[in-house]
């Protein structure tokens, strides 16, 4: 909410810093015919330079080549089967963690009669959404989607989504190490609860979640940079689904499965804008 706040603040005060350099602008005459003039004959000049204009265009090239070559990538990245299919898996994880994300427990906790073992007590109450989240954030062919993404891109050009990936790599042998432990520690304090081992699980489980909410974020922007919208292809099925009777599917031609799909899609980006301009001031 704060942030909201200083968002909207900061933007009142750009838009009224450019007005009011703008008026002192037009007052000095710094739009005049003259010198609007003088600026197009420097303009010219400096293009007419052949060496001048042939290491611009080859920057320029470069730069065009640099970014046709990421949205490409992209594209074709999302088409792959393959890649899709774990991308969805992630997105599903982190649309489960975000269901239990502010009932976690957070900090160190100090060990006294009243909070023990609040996050034994947790991981008891939400286990089967927590292996589902783990096994999604850490899944062995999660590996195929970053050497996928490793094989399309610059990489070593592109700073931005080396240092994302190499934040996913880090995080990883935590999760895949410490989990079977918890399962383990777990599974011993069913039968026969003991205090001691409880307490293990509990500290284990405090430095679990954090280096989850971690992971989960480290996802989150791949798939932000991916350009990856969950939301709108979750948006797309439910609208097919409700204008497609599944039970009357074998009846319907290929006409209308294309028909109902693109009155689903136009739909699904109606929800979406609408959505956005309902809560732009909230971002």
């Amino acid at each position: 909410m704060k942030n909201s706040l200083y968002r909207k603040i900061l933007l009142f005060f750009v838009i009224a810093n450019f007005v009011l350099l703008m008026i002192i602008a037009y007052k000095m005459g710094i739009f005049s015919e003259v010198n609007v003039r003088s600026t197009v004959k420097i303009i010219i000049s400096i293009i007419n330079n052949s060496y001048f204009c042939s290491i611009f265009c080859s920057i320029l090239a470069v730069i065009i080549i640099y970014y046709a070559q990421i949205c490409y990538s992209k594209g074709m990245l999302k088409k792959d089967f393959r890649c899709n299919e774990i991308l969805h898996d992630i997105c599903f994880g982190i649309e489960e963690y975000n269901k239990i994300r502010d009932k976690i427990p957070q900090g160190k906790i100090e060990r006294n009669d009243e909070n023990t073992f609040i996050f034994y007590e947790f991981y008891n109450e939400n286990k089967g959404k927590i292996d589902i989240i783990n096994l999604s954030m850490t899944y062995k062919n999660n590996n195929m989607l970053i050497e996928s993404i490793e094989s399309c891109f610059f990489i070593n050009l592109n700073f931005k989504l080396l240092n994302i990936i190499n934040n996913v790599k880090n995080r990883i042998p935590n999760l895949l190490e410490k989990y079977p432990e918890i399962d383990r520690l777990y599974k011993e304090c069913i039968p026969t609860p003991d205090k001691e081992k409880i307490i293990k699980l509990d500290c284990r489980l405090s430095d679990y979640f954090t280096d989850l909410k971690f992971m989960v974020e480290y996802w989150s922007c791949l798939l932000e940079y991916l350009e990856f919208d969950y939301i709108f292809i979750k948006k797309f099925h439910e609208r097919y689904h409700a204008n497609c009777n599944i039970k009357d599917e074998p009846k319907h031609s290929i006409e209308d499965y294309i028909r109902s799909a693109n009155q689903a899609y136009r739909m699904a980006k109606k929800d979406i804008r609408r959505d956005k301009w309902k809560h732009f001031w909230d971002r």
